[in-house]
């Protein structure tokens, strides 16, 4: 019976632990896609490498 508790415990701060990850990530927006920006005085110079 204590096995079960233990692991049940064990399960739900497992759940907790994960959530607060998720949000922490989401706060961060760290699985966000990053937006191309358009310069509009911006142009090519032939030769440059980069």
């Amino acid at each position: 019976m204590g096995r079960l508790v233990a692991v049940g415990l064990l399960g739900i701060a497992l759940a907790l632990l994960g959530e607060r990850l998720l949000a922490l990530r989401n706060r961060l927006k760290a699985s966000r896609e990053v937006e191309s920006v358009d310069l509009p005085h911006c142009h090519l110079i032939k030769g440059i490498v980069w």
